[in-house]
């Protein structure tokens, strides 16, 4: 999951650091522990508001075993006003701005998270670490088996009931899982210590036979054609791998099409942008219609000196500057007819440089527009449209 320019790897950092704080205070009873717990809480809510699933999942893990003391303890409650603390100016971030997390999950809910299966959900837990299911799952039982560790299992079980109530996507809970694999490990080892040696051969033959099996599946290890050719040979796409969000199958995961293009993107976009002279780029913006385009494009855009790129898409909307001028403009849009927009009567001239022509990337086919001269009315139209944008993100 590291691979992606995603906040995932830190997130199951803290969820791993919660976990193993709590088991480091029940072993030693040093209240060092809590403040471990409460800095992993408050920098792991900076990460990814996830973490909340599993500091309420542990919580209330632990009110259901003998350690449920802790809640007595100042130490705790002191430990918890530091993470709050960490976490609070993010939390006035979101107040001033009217809550936008929440209208970022309402709509996530609408267009991606109602389609998942809690079926499909459970089976991908299974999936999520298949070579090494064995041993989490042995982790899992080790740890509702035992009265020092039961919080652990507790924990687990509550965060996938949390998220199949909220129809969480089955990489969710992947934080869940480090705390599991390290019982089950030493459980493991334990239970071959002495007699049974022969089943660790047979657990690393397992592990690794099917691990050679859905690497290609998991980690983009071949180029995207040959990638794709394996693929359509293994009949990927009856695992639900090469499903997209658009509910389609498509010759790559959608993951992997995401890392694809951004170069390309980025040398159109320089294309366009050096169509303008001088006097024309110092106020010139290039402009995309998802963060995932004007992420792509700040990514090389130093390499091509280009400007940064903006967007009213996600959290970009509030990275414009105020009183952005839109005069003159590149855009990249996947809207094949924006020349015939009402709005693009109020420019001088409007040309269709060029298209991503990689054909496995997730922007294949979009466009890149060159906008010139722009009349007060298209900038009137744009600050209202903005402004609409930011109204309708409020909570």
């Amino acid at each position: 999951m590291f691979f992606l320019f995603q906040p995932n790897a830190p997130e199951i950092f803290f969820w791993t650091m919660i976990a193993f704080s709590f088991i480091r205070f029940t072993q030693t009873k040093k209240n060092k522990w809590l403040y471990v717990f409460g800095v992993s809480v408050g920098l792991g809510m900076l990460s990814k508001y996830s973490v909340a699933f599993y500091t309420v999942s542990i919580l209330l893990a632990l009110l259901f075993t003998k350690h449920r003391t802790v809640f007595l303890s100042k130490h705790f409650w002191y430990a918890s006003l530091i993470g709050f603390i960490i976490f609070l100016p993010n939390l006035i971030w979101q107040w001033q701005n009217h809550f936008p997390v929440i209208v970022h999950m309402n709509e996530l809910q609408q267009t991606q998270l109602q389609y998942i299966n809690p079926v499909g959900f459970l089976t991908d837990q299974l999936l999520l670490f298949f070579p090494c299911f064995f041993i989490w799952l042995t982790g899992l039982f080790n740890t509702l088996s035992s009265k020092q560790y039961r919080f652990i299992g507790l924990a687990y079980v509550f965060v996938i009931i949390l998220l199949l109530m909220g129809h969480g996507k089955s990489y969710y809970a992947a934080g869940v899982y480090p705390s599991l694999f390290a019982f089950g490990a030493t459980t493991l080892e334990k239970f071959t210590a002495v007699k049974r040696k022969y089943l660790r051969y047979a657990f690393v033959i397992f592990a690794v036979g099917f691990g050679l099996f859905v690497t290609p599946i998991l980690l983009p290890i071949l180029p995207p054609q040959p990638l794709a050719d394996l693929y359509t040979k293994m009949h990927i796409e009856k695992t639900g791998a090469l499903k997209w969000e658009d509910l389609k199958n498509h010759p790559l995961p959608q993951d992997f099409s995401d890392m694809l293009g951004w170069e390309e993107m980025t040398q159109k976009a320089a294309k366009a942008y050096n169509l303008l002279n001088d006097s024309e780029k110092k106020d010139a913006t290039i402009f995309c219609n998802n963060y995932g385009m004007a992420g792509a494009v700040n990514y090389y855009a130093p390499k091509y000196k280009l400007p940064q790129a903006y967007s009213d898409n996600a959290s970009f909307l509030y990275w414009l500057p105020p009183g952005i001028n839109m005069k003159n403009f590149v855009l990249i849009s996947d809207d094949p007819n924006e020349t015939e927009h009402d709005f693009a009567k109020g420019f001088q001239s409007i040309t269709l440089v060029d298209t991503i022509a990689n054909k496995y990337a997730r922007e294949y086919r979009d466009y890149i527009y060159l906008f010139k001269g722009a009349d007060e009315n298209f900038q009137k139209f744009f600050k209202e449209k903005i402004a609409k944008d930011k109204a309708e993100f409020k909570y």
